[in-house]
């Protein structure tokens, strides 16, 4: 589903399209990416970038939270004909893509640790590999109850560990969000 622009390696030793570029000001919490229509990643997206650290690089997975589209030339302060206008003589508008990733993390020694330094800009996006994703999300789970997968990611399944079902539980959400549906198939796996 995306179109490649250049292809890089991470630290996992597994190859991938880079989807666009860190921009901006970083945190560490939150990066900006700039890409563009034709290898966007999706809304909700799992993403990597790499991140210096003093002593080694990590690969820093992180999810796409928003996706913004805007014009240089066509700004907000034109009229309806002024913008008709530049459209009839230049034939288009080439559009800005950015996208906005929450960072989740990184997997270190089997456990998901959160970095201490941010992305440098100009660093390159790529889409997360499912191997990533499948060791992020189900870390030190050996035998896990599988109650559905990634939503962007049909592959990649969610595991539940039984073992911290020893005491309380509570499933939370919104009327109609599938707390019944999903307590009916964490009980009927159990």
């Amino acid at each position: 589903p995306f179109a490649a622009l250049r292809v890089t390696t991470c630290t996992t030793g597994v190859v991938m399209d880079t989807v666009g570029y860190v921009v901006g000001e970083v945190r560490t919490d939150e990066f900006t990416f700039v890409t563009n229509r034709e290898i966007a990643p999706p809304r909700l997206e799992y993403i990597v970038v790499q991140v210096q650290e003093p002593t080694r690089k990590i690969d820093v997975l992180a999810q796409v939270t928003a996706l913004s589209v805007s014009s240089r030339l066509l700004d907000t302060s034109l009229s309806y004909t002024e913008v008709e206008s530049i459209l009839n003589r230049l034939k288009s508008s080439p559009p800005i893509v950015v996208g906005t990733a929450q960072v989740l993390g990184y997997l270190d020694e089997g456990a998901v640790r959160f970095p201490r330094h941010a992305a440098t800009p100009g660093t390159s996006v790529s889409p997360a590999p499912d191997d990533l994703l499948r060791k992020f999300f189900s870390t030190n789970i050996t035998s896990g109850i599988e109650i559905g997968t990634l939503i962007n990611r049909s592959s990649v399944p969610v595991l539940l560990n039984p073992n911290g079902l020893r005491r309380h539980l509570a499933v939370i959400a919104q009327t109609g969000a599938g707390k019944s549906y999903t307590v009916g198939v964490i009980l009927e796996k159990l």
